[in-house]
């Protein structure tokens, strides 16, 4: 996906506020091919040259990654107390259709707001998910939460694909209320797509039970999904949904009156820090999660996404002077997106930003020497 050089993507690290009233942003890891690699063809830390980058890890891989350096695997994680990952307990209806999923997920605390659900991660702190219900079985699903598009989608029974293969698929003999249309459906997100076509059948979740809504059945998606654990996108970006003419999930709860008010809270925990605290609230937000008021701040009209002004960023402080800028909060991806000259510019004012071969700038206060940032927005 191609942004244009003023808008900015940002992660959301603690809590957004989006107005539901009113493509696509989940960006799949691309990893740097290197001949001289271990395996699979992907850059280790090891191969780059000699920097202080103790902490810092791979993103997400389809494996647990508990091997140590030296068998030539990842780099072992951060010595800390962390519960150990467990597996979605699956339901095996009418022979063998569901697939195992073999990815490991680190499950947040049971949420106590009403309408809310445990956003559980990856332990990379790269995607984040939730578990929700399809079909007449309520067949469990992981779900990547995404505010940056509105469409959400399975991969489906019959799908043949190795990435397929390996998540946990929906279809026909899952359902007995699954009606499949005959509309395309397709997406391209950053370094990826999926392609399929339009269904109908009911979704439960949060203390919500939509007897019929569309989404996206996937026959076809590219090789970088075999990276993450979901099986399958929520749509929470503003609407509507992609080349769909069908309401959105979000768009269904609002017609229904099914919301308190027309916003969303969503939390997202740090796995480094040992936090189990992840939850997505519809319809309101839970005031424990932040200290102080909330400020709320107009999104920028007529666009696609939940796009907002940017008055400036703070390094220590000091502001870099970045005016002119919007930027997209989107919660399927956990990285800052930004154009190059900013990021040089943004990189230069933390001062122990170093360069990699591939001529991405690593911040190694990501690593243990850490600068004060912030952002500053109109109020």
């Amino acid at each position: 996906m191609l942004f244009p050089c003023s808008p900015w993507l940002l992660s959301l690290p603690l809590l957004l506020l989006a107005w539901t009233d009113v493509v696509s942003a989940f960006f799949p890891y691309n990893p740097v091919p290197n001949a001289n690699a271990k395996s699979n063809g992907l850059l280790f830390l090891a191969d780059l040259p000699k920097l202080d980058l103790k902490g810092l890890r791979e993103r997400f891989y389809s494996y647990s990654p508990s091997r140590s350096k030296s068998e030539g695997s990842l780099l072992p994680l951060p010595l800390r107390d962390v519960k150990e990952p467990v597996k979605l307990d699956i339901i095996k209806v009418r022979g063998n259709v569901r697939r195992q999923n073999i990815f490991k997920v680190y499950h947040a605390d049971p949420t106590l707001m009403p309408n809310s659900l445990a956003i559980s991660s990856d332990g990379y702190d790269y995607s984040y998910f939730s578990i929700m219900y399809f079909g007449s079985e309520r067949q469990p699903m992981w779900m990547l939460m995404d505010t940056g598009a509105a469409n959400t989608w399975l991969i489906s029974s019959n799908c043949t694909l190795e990435p397929c293969k390996i998540h946990n698929t929906f279809g026909t003999e899952d359902s007995k209320s699954l009606s499949i249309s005959d509309i395309p459906f397709d997406v391209t997100y950053g370094t990826g797509k999926v392609s399929g076509f339009l269904v109908n059948d009911s979704i439960a979740f949060a203390g919500f039970d939509l007897p019929n809504v569309s989404f996206g059945s996937v026959l076809d998606m590219s090789r970088e999904f075999m990276n993450y654990p979901m099986d399958g996108i929520l749509g929470l970006g503003r609407g509507p949904a992609y080349k769909v003419k069908a309401p959105t999930v979000m768009e269904e709860l609002k017609m229904g009156g099914l919301l308190k008010k027309n916003i969303i809270g969503i939390n997202l925990q740090r796995h480094g820090d040992g936090a189990r605290d992840g939850q997505i609230v519809f319809g309101d937000v839970d005031k424990s999660k932040f200290v102080g008021d909330i400020s709320y701040t107009k999104t920028v009209p007529n666009v696609g996404h939940w796009e907002v002004p940017v008055d400036d960023i703070f390094v220590d402080g000091k502001p870099l002077n970045f005016q002119g800028k919007n930027g997209i909060f989107d919660t399927g991806t956990s990285y800052i997106l930004i154009p190059y000259e900013d990021a040089k510019r943004l990189h230069d004012a933390i001062g122990t930003a170093v360069k990699t071969p591939s001529g991405t700038h690593i911040g190694t206060s990501l690593a243990r020497q850490r600068r004060r940032s912030s952002w500053s927005y109109p109020a």
